[in-house]
């Protein structure tokens, strides 16, 4: 769905009667879609985290996690964030420019499965998880 924006080139390849087969390609200035350029790219991750108040819990969170420890088991446990800490820290999808810097900057060089280091926002202490 969506609209042929003017001055958008188009070639007729087939006419018949009134109706038209048309082959369009637009190009769409990014400015006009988001005044962050970050987002434009439409690529995603999902990702969970553990939200925690101090370096040290982050600290003691990630001595078990490298121990072995159940990402899922230990957002329950200690996350301080009441929104995701019950499905495991998950955060759902989201893209480039949804988020804090910080937190994106880090989730976004993380592979599937890997675990981040102690990253610190302006909400606390965070590690994150790449699910996809």
């Amino acid at each position: 769905t969506g609209e042929l924006l003017s001055g958008t080139n188009v070639k007729v390849l087939e006419t018949k009667g009134s109706w038209s087969k048309v082959n369009v390609t637009a190009w769409i200035w990014s400015g006009s879609l988001t005044d962050n350029p970050a987002k434009v790219d439409g690529f995603s991750i999902t990702a969970a985290h553990i939200l925690l108040q101090n370096q040290q819990d982050a600290e003691k969170v990630l001595k078990e996690l490298i121990s072995g420890a159940n990402f899922a088991e230990l957002a329950k446990k200690y996350s301080i964030d009441e929104a995701t800490k019950y499905n495991g820290g998950l955060l759902g999808k989201f893209k480039r420019g949804d988020l804090m810097p910080e937190f994106e900057s880090a989730a976004f060089k993380l592979k599937k499965g890997q675990i981040s280091g102690i990253v610190k926002t302006r909400l606390g202490y965070h590690i994150i998880k790449r699910v996809n």
